[in-house]
């Protein structure tokens, strides 16, 4: 049956999650974003004390730390009943919210007006947070295929699916029969929509 510590600590745990789901970083501007990380903070303090702290739900409890604290043995039963009748030190910890100001996802420098592309334009310029622009005779997300060397039956082979990774067969474009024999996952050009094929077997 549950106790009210058991609810209280369950509703800690609920109330972190919804926590985590914040942390999705707010926009200041264009170039920087506002960023929310949680940061875990602990103290031990006597049982008696910490039960309306867990009661609440901000506060949990750190059942391994306050067994090992108090070289207690029992299971999570006989350790709850311990803390209700406030027996030893408990050690507690809550996930505490902190704000951070940097440079937004693409953009970095001083001032982060200075655009980045991740993987870098082997053959292009970065012209926006991961987008390059390729020079003539080259195409895909980072401008790293040559079209004179693609074409409908011959094109690179990835790891991964959606054509990402480090390109298969030493970078040589191959036909769709020969990448998709094996255990690999996609044929085709990188970042170009509609031109990627998923094999039969996808490797994640």
């Amino acid at each position: 049956m549950a106790t009210w510590l058991d609810t209280g600590i369950r509703f800690g745990f609920v109330f972190n999650i919804f926590l985590l789901v914040w942390l999705t970083p707010n926009w200041s501007s264009a170039e920087r974003c506002v960023y929310q990380t949680l940061n875990q903070t602990a103290r031990t303090v006597k049982c008696e004390q910490a039960i309306p702290l867990l009661v609440i739900g901000i506060w949990q409890l750190d059942k391994a730390e306050t067994k090992r604290i108090n070289n207690w043995t029992d299971d999570s039963a006989q350790l709850i009943r311990k803390i209700q009748n406030g027996i030893g030190n408990c050690v507690i910890f809550r996930m505490v919210s902190h704000e951070e100001e940097n440079c937004c996802a693409g953009w970095t420098g001083d001032n982060c007006d200075v655009v980045t592309c991740s993987p870098a334009c082997a053959h292009g310029k970065c012209t926006g947070p991961d987008t390059c622009t390729c020079d003539t005779g080259w195409t895909a997300s980072a401008c790293d295929e040559e079209k004179k060397v693609i074409n409908s039956s011959l094109r690179y082979c990835y790891p991964k699916k959606g054509c990402h990774g480090n390109k298969l067969f030493n970078g040589t474009a191959v036909s769709k029969d020969v990448c998709c024999l094996g255990e690999l996952a996609s044929w085709g050009i990188s970042g170009k929509e509609g031109s990627c094929v998923t094999c039969h077997v996808v490797i994640l």
